[in-house]
């Protein structure tokens, strides 16, 4: 087959560089609209996962909160109210000890006095 004439070429050059022009133009717009869909579309997956990980975690903390509280008064309760107990036995046996003291030395006054 004998290669077209140059007048050929040189008229597929002039119609061909417009078209290119047009397409690449019309690809790149079709680029950036696609990029704009995607990049759309991964931020609002990132929002979703947030979202869900936000939700998780309140409801963690939450569940863990209402765990520590029944804790408190399954088993914490019963320690503090007999430390309570403790404590007011402690300063009753005190003031006894205290009565005592003052009446040993009412006795050791006495004693001192007499001898």
């Amino acid at each position: 087959m004998l290669p077209p004439p140059r007048r050929w070429r040189c008229r597929r050059f002039v119609v061909g560089a417009p078209v290119a022009v047009v397409g690449g133009v019309i690809a790149y717009r079709y680029y950036r609209r696609i990029s704009a869909g995607a990049k759309r579309s991964f931020n609002e997956q990132v929002d979703k996962v947030e979202k869900t990980y936000d939700q998780a975690l309140d409801d963690l903390t939450r569940r863990e909160r209402a765990r520590l509280t029944q804790y408190g008064k399954q088993v914490l309760l019963p320690i503090f109210s007999r430390l309570d107990t403790l404590a007011q036995r402690n300063e009753l046996q005190e003031h006894k000890l205290n009565e005592y003291l003052k009446e040993l030395e009412t006795l050791r006054r006495g004693i001192e006095q007499a001898g």
